[in-house]
């Protein structure tokens, strides 16, 4: 999920960014799923991403130290969901208001526009923009671990 979401943000935009308002819908369950409301023709029913390892090491240069920080991965997994129906992958945080980044549907954009003022009802807008998949020797390719050869240990 991460590689290729990585691949897609950095993709080119193909068309005009259009100004959606995304907002959570009642949730679903109670196994941490959530509704997500981007616009008319777009709802999202999405599930936490389990992608990170139990601990997780970040290192970052502050001046001319590289800090090394450990994140309890189930941090980080609160804030990464997907729907695989609709091959997307967002980020979602919910401070002072909702803030949503990712790919959705394999082909759009969707990043919050800090410098825009709240909707009437208090919602953040979002920019989503379809984009173009730069292109990728791998693209299509199916990954198999290959078969481990048997040895004949009378040889």
């Amino acid at each position: 999920i991460l590689a290729s979401t990585k691949t897609i943000l950095e993709a080119s935009p193909l068309g005009k960014p259009r100004i959606v308002y995304p907002r959570l819908l009642e949730a679903r369950s109670s196994n941490n799923s959530l509704s997500l409301f981007i616009n008319d023709e777009i709802t999202l029913n999405l599930e936490q991403a389990d992608i990170f390892p139990e601990m997780f090491l970040l290192q970052y240069p502050e001046g001319e130290t590289e800090v090394n920080e450990y994140i309890k991965g189930a941090d980080l997994n609160n804030l990464v969901y997907h729907d695989t129906d609709q091959m997307s992958a967002v980020s979602i945080e919910r401070d002072d208001g909702l803030y949503v980044n990712g790919i959705i549907q394999n082909t759009y954009r969707i990043t919050p526009m800090y410098n825009m003022e709240r909707s009437e009802t208090g919602i953040f807008a979002h920019e989503l923009v379809k984009v173009e998949e730069p292109h990728s020797p791998l693209h299509g390719d199916y990954f198999a671990r290959p078969q481990e050869r048997q040895i004949d240990p009378l040889m």
